[in-house]
């Protein structure tokens, strides 16, 4: 352990830190993982939404223009 220490302490010229966490705590944090994948997924398919009516209301009221002109 002494040796994995001095190792990990000379590869990267600093102090060694260890972090922990219970199967309670990655079962939580793999759920809100999951929650924020879905949340983007979400907001993606609403700004697809969005750009769509968008789209379709400017080439129909271009369309239209265009055609009062002829």
């Amino acid at each position: 352990m002494d040796k994995f220490e001095a190792d990990i302490k000379k590869k990267h010229g600093g102090d060694l830190v260890f972090v922990a966490m219970t199967v309670a705590d990655y079962e939580l944090m793999a759920y809100n993982t999951q929650e924020i994948k879905r949340y983007i997924s979400k907001l993606g398919e609403v700004i697809i939404y969005y750009r769509e009516v968008t789209t379709n209301e400017k080439e129909e009221s271009s369309s239209e223009v265009s055609e009062t002109v002829q």
